[in-house]
């Protein structure tokens, strides 16, 4: 459907609602088609948000957040966390495993 190059006059938009009602049964499709002529075009679909990457801190308050602690220091020291980790290392530092090369 092509855009209109101007606006209608109230004449106009009676005689497209007079044309609705004189129809035995209104449909989905008979309001959409209304309300384009209204509208002067098919409508814009909305493009999909974006989805934002997950930041370090995010994760961080999040971790934290689970395991009802506020600082680092206190994670270190939960018992619940210390479980889930199963030893691995969580200080920042990065240990060789055994048997790598050195």
């Amino acid at each position: 459907m092509a855009t209109r190059p101007r606006k209608l006059f109230l004449p106009e938009v009676q005689n497209l609602i007079a044309t609705l009602l004189s129809k035995d049964e209104l449909l989905e499709g008979d309001l959409l088609s209304f309300a384009q002529v209204i509208n002067g075009g098919p409508f814009k679909v909305p493009s999909s948000p974006k989805v934002k990457p997950l930041t370090a801190t995010a994760a961080k308050k999040a971790v934290l957040a689970h395991f009802a602690c506020t600082t680092a220091t206190q994670l270190k020291k939960c018992q619940a966390f210390l479980m889930q980790m199963g030893g691995e290392d969580f200080g920042g530092r990065h240990s060789q495993h055994p048997g790598a090369p050195s």
